[in-house]
């Protein structure tokens, strides 16, 4: 690495660095000074950020999942249909918290998390849904059957 740039937050430290924390069990990411998990190299702060990273889908699968949960509403999403759904549609590229990011919305808001009842829909716009008074023409479905992920 040249001189005078800086490290990505959970860049690792250097090799020599990296020596000396994995034998101290501190964690290798430059900067962190947190133990390292049993028979890891990292905390689990960036452990869990890796695997994050890693499997985009699945953390955002496991949020809906929290959040349907906390809400006490229905949770009929398959993971396999969910992680299809997010490829097809290019959700986790889009994802975030900011304007202009995606993000799931309910269709019917009264109804919990099932496969017909979701779509994405802006940051701003999903916040000012919640609202709204419920739609008159409720009973319209978001996939029609040839649009369905898992009809294969």
């Amino acid at each position: 690495m040249a001189t005078g740039m800086t490290r990505l937050p959970c860049e690792h430290a250097s090799p020599t660095t990296m020596q000396r924390k994995r034998r101290q069990l501190t964690c290798v990411v430059a900067g962190c000074s947190e133990p390292a998990g049993a028979r890891k190299n990292k905390c689990h702060c960036h452990h869990d950020r890796a695997w994050r990273e890693k499997f985009p889908e699945h953390h955002l699968w496991n949020n809906l999942k929290k959040s349907a949960r906390r809400r006490d509403l229905d949770f009929t999403i398959p993971k396999e249909w969910f992680v299809r759904w997010c490829e097809m549609t290019g959700f986790v590229e889009m994802v975030g918290r900011t304007k202009g990011c995606a993000s799931i919305d309910r269709i019917r808001s009264w109804e919990g998390y099932t496969p017909n009842n979701i779509q994405i829909l802006e940051v701003g716009a999903n916040s000012a849904k919640g609202q709204m008074a419920p739609p008159i023409n409720s009973e319209e479905r978001f996939y029609s059957a040839d649009e369905d992920p898992l009809a294969s």
